[in-house]
């Protein structure tokens, strides 16, 4: 064999062992398909977790959605009933605003009246340490002086 043969066949030794060395390098056949495998099956569970989701016939998104669609359009019928009456009787929409606020102040009431209910159970707590030291310093004051 010549020079050039003899050089000829180191540089394809060169490229095959490049070659070889990415294959061994390579992902997706030391492992990487499996990894692949297991992240579809994963992302497959997903998919079927959301479809539920969104297609459950009780409580699923499409089913929410269309029940706030008939209550927007319940709503809309009520209020182009409503507008001709208000137009009519404008002292009604006056006397609807004083009904709203005043909702909106029993609702307050209503939280406040919760807090006062849960600081006099707190007070009450207090009041029976409070007593029962006051009764335990005057048996341990007659103990004494017996």
């Amino acid at each position: 064999m010549s020079d050039e043969d003899n050089k000829l066949l180191v540089d394809l030794l060169t490229k095959f062992t490049l070659i070889e060395a990415k294959f061994m390098g390579a992902k997706a056949l030391n492992g990487g398909f499996d990894k692949l495998a297991e992240d579809v099956a994963s992302i497959a569970i997903d998919v079927r977790s959301i479809k539920k989701a969104m297609y459950e016939p009780d409580s699923g998104l499409y089913t929410r959605i269309r029940d706030l669609e008939k209550a927007q359009h319940i709503d809309e019928e009520h209020h182009e009933s409503i507008m001709p009456i208000i137009a009519a009787y404008p002292e009604l929409l006056i006397w609807r605003n004083r009904v709203d606020d005043d909702a909106v102040t029993l609702s307050a009431l209503k939280d406040r009246v919760k807090e006062l209910t849960d600081w006099k159970a707190n007070a009450n707590k207090v009041v029976w340490a409070l007593i029962m030291l006051t009764i335990a310093s005057w048996g341990k004051t007659f103990i004494e002086m017996v």
